[in-house]
């Protein structure tokens, strides 16, 4: 009778090796293509987030330096008036009248108030319309 001897220890064989072998290289490959993908992904999206951020800060400085500056503005166009003898504060309507055209010019212009070292005079102020 033939016996075979069992060796207790396994012999690899060839194919197996071969299929091991390849396996491990494409989950290798694939994982390290996954992690470069991902690090890259995070990357571009912290670079987009900077540069939305810079842009959003530069439209609020600029909107809100064109708002702030306007009150300013009227405030010196009115003592300019008032300087070269085209506003008399004591002629209240003709005062009104040009306060109230004013606060007609621009959306960031809603009120006026002339106040003197003695006591306040009229303030003049935008009116809403209710809608309904």
């Amino acid at each position: 009778m033939n016996h075979r001897k069992t060796n207790p220890t396994r012999k690899f064989r060839l194919r197996t090796t071969l299929v091991v072998s390849f396996v491990v290289q494409i989950v290798a490959a694939v994982g390290l293509t996954g992690w470069l993908s991902f690090r890259n992904g995070h990357q571009a999206v912290n670079e987009l987030m900077n540069q939305i951020s810079d842009k959003v800060t530069a439209n609020v400085k600029k909107h809100f330096k064109t708002f702030a500056d306007k009150p300013y503005q009227f405030l010196q166009i009115n003592v300019a008036t008032i300087r070269v003898g085209n506003l008399d504060l004591t002629d209240y309507p003709k005062m009104a009248r040009y306060f109230w055209e004013q606060t007609q010019i621009s959306d960031a212009r809603c009120g006026t108030r002339a106040i003197r070292s003695t006591r306040q005079l009229p303030q003049f102020a935008r009116q809403k319309i209710p809608q309904g």
